[in-house]
């Protein structure tokens, strides 16, 4: 169960971010990696899962260059002139993998503008409407980690708020989309603490009890 508000306004800074730096499981994050054909079919799902969970359990250095490697395959593809969404996808996921295994603060892999790139990657196919589920959840998911990177407490409620319409439209909150509702749950939690370090204590209450 998710803290009422007064007890959350105790909390320091520190402590937020080490409590939401949770790590998910497997399947959530990479479900949806594409499955290219031709060279190299079926080896980026591997690389991604194997790197996940190799980071999961801090084991850096492998899991690190897996993701590298993945990276390198989609970015090729990409700069190849492949601006599919499949492709779009594997790359975004290849740098949000270090964030989804290790929480907000990312991997020893991550650098600067990791999520605000696998943002923009996704970014116009969702907002265009034509976003195929596994896009919009990761897009979704992606969003409510870089809340976290906001110093801005309004634009990280902003990432927040956009990413809970992504998810509810998916129907995260009947629960007709569980992998929606858990990231919408997992959100709005966040959310609920960026307003409470804004000050916003009715709104964090409102928010901790989604």
């Amino acid at each position: 169960a998710r803290p009422a508000a007064s007890s959350l306004a105790s909390r320091q800074d520190h402590d937020v971010t080490r409590e939401v730096a949770w790590a998910r499981p497997v399947s959530r994050q990479h479900a949806a990696i594409p499955r290219h054909r031709g060279d190299g079919a079926g080896v980026h799902p591997s690389l991604e899962c194997v790197s996940h969970a190799l980071l999961a359990k801090g084991e850096t250095t492998l899991g690190e260059k897996k993701l590298q490697e993945a990276t390198g395959i989609f970015a090729g593809m990409r700069a190849a002139g492949d601006t599919g969404e499949a492709t779009a996808l594997g790359l975004a996921l290849a740098a949000f993998t270090r964030y989804a295994a290790w929480g907000p603060s990312g991997s020893p892999g991550t650098k600067p503008g990791d999520l605000d790139e696998a943002a923009a990657l996704l970014r116009p196919m969702v907002r265009s409407g034509k976003a195929s589920r596994q896009v919009q959840l990761t897009y979704a998911d992606i969003l409510n980690y870089l809340s976290h990177q906001q110093l801005d407490k309004a634009q990280a409620i902003a990432l927040c708020d956009e990413s809970r319409a992504i998810t509810a439209a998916l129907g995260a909150r009947e629960l007709k989309d569980l992998t929606a509702a858990s990231i919408y749950a997992d959100t709005a939690d966040s959310e609920s603490r960026h307003a409470l370090q804004a000050g916003r204590v009715e709104d964090a209450a409102q928010l901790s009890a989604e």
